[in-house]
């Protein structure tokens, strides 16, 4: 009923009503319960009653935060701090919000102040760790994380944001203990299913990755990284028209993202469809134009097409993003091949052994080039050490077979 009625109208409406203070002042301390929208209004009408209330600027400041106004938010924090300089809610509040703009110093700051205000407070802890997290520093957000789970062991927040580092670390076991704690203390936060199938994918386990990812997406179906996730799992079973409708709708709840994009990209590029896999690596390069595996994969696409100028013009650029990126060395080796350049191509290849020293692939895609030049002995070598890092591998051997029928 009060929805596209205009702020200064209802205020004044509320203003009027028989116990209206009352009923305001009630809805603007219950933060989490009343809609964002009208809390904003309630807290409003409190503030103008009330010029010295720092908890209705706090609670307006966190509705702002809800509908993604961070700005506005910031400007109802700083205004209780200023009210009240030990207010620790504030600068938890205020922390969060510079956290959410990707400004980690100054939510870092923040956080300190509310720790330094009231040590005993988990949340800001928990904060820290995100903000740590995020500037790379696992460490400290491993340490903030652990303080915040000693502080409240039954704060699942953190045990989230352990599991996350543990991944980070690729100490999966680990990770999945802690996300498993999470799920157990609030089996309706999304997250953590999320992480936990991230780390069970890594394990190989694809099974319980799947099931995890399934269940963040019933819990938050707006969730893309959930869809892309499980789009990962079935593009790891070789199931890609599965995998593209779960990457089409990460896409659609979130287009600015760069990751769902190449992983489509990858399925299309399984499935032959090059063209739409260069449109789709094209869209997660515009997203994110740092993204060196978006590179390394279109130009992949390229090289499926013998358009080896092209090919070799991307890896060229995801080798200077990322020089320690071995697959692009050695995909620029395979296209310098293509074209008919094997020393070219044997330095590519070398290139991504140095990278790399027990990278299968570098060792195989260099002995084909010592063949074609009709180095027989360095090409079975090379073989060789391919089978003894991948004893599975039947390309290889065949590979070696081949060579020394032609000694």
């Amino acid at each position: 009923m009060l929805r596209g009625i205009p702020l200064a109208v209802l205020v004044l409406v509320l203003a009027g009503m028989p116990d209206a203070r009352a009923d305001v002042r009630s809805e603007c301390s219950d933060w989490q319960k009343t809609p964002a929208d009208r809390l904003i209004v309630s807290c409003t009408q409190v503030i103008r009653a009330d010029a010295k209330a720092d908890w209705a600027h706090l609670n307006r400041g966190n509705a702002y935060r809800d509908r993604g106004e961070n700005d506005l938010a910031i400007t109802d924090y700083d205004r209780a701090i200023i009210l009240n300089p030990k207010m620790h809610l504030a600068f938890n509040a205020r922390a969060n919000a510079y956290n959410d703009k990707g400004q980690q110093d100054r939510a870092i700051a923040d956080y300190t102040r509310a720790i330094e205000i009231n040590p005993k407070y988990d949340h800001p802890y928990n904060g820290r760790g995100n903000a740590w997290r995020d500037k790379g520093d696992l460490d400290r957000a491993f340490a903030d994380y652990t303080r915040a789970i000693e502080i409240n062991p039954r704060y699942d927040q953190p045990y989230n944001g352990r599991g996350n580092v543990y991944h980070d670390r690729r100490d999966h076991d680990r990770a999945i203990a802690d996300y498993s704690k999470a799920i157990e203390i609030d089996a309706r936060n999304y997250l953590p299913y999320n992480g936990r199938g991230n780390a069970y994918r890594d394990k190989g386990d694809l099974d319980r990755a799947l099931a995890d990812y399934t269940r963040a997406i019933e819990i938050n179906p707006r969730y893309e990284h959930a869809f892309n996730g499980r789009g990962n799992v079935y593009y790891d079973r070789n199931d890609y028209d599965r995998a593209i409708p779960d990457y089409t709708r990460a896409i659609e709840i979130n287009p600015a993202g760069e990751l769902p994009y190449n992983g489509r990209g990858l399925a299309y590029t399984e499935k032959r469809d090059y063209d739409r896999a260069i449109a789709d690596f094209n869209k997660a390069i515009e997203n994110r134009p740092g993204y060196y595996q978006a590179f390394n994969s279109r130009g992949n696409a390229y090289r499926l097409k013998r358009e080896y100028d092209r090919a070799i013009q991307d890896y060229d650029r995801a080798v200077a993003l990322n020089p320690k990126y071995e697959f692009a060395w050695a995909n620029r080796g395979t296209a310098y091949r293509g074209k008919g350049d094997n020393e070219r191509a044997i330095a590519d290849f070398t290139r991504a052994i140095e990278v790399n020293p027990k990278y299968a692939s570098g060792y195989n895609g260099r002995a084909v080039s010592y063949r074609a030049k009709g180095e027989l002995d360095l090409a079975i070598a090379d073989f060789t050490r391919a089978i003894e890092l991948s004893p599975r591998w039947d390309e290889a051997y065949r590979n070696r077979a081949g060579t020394r029928r032609q000694k």
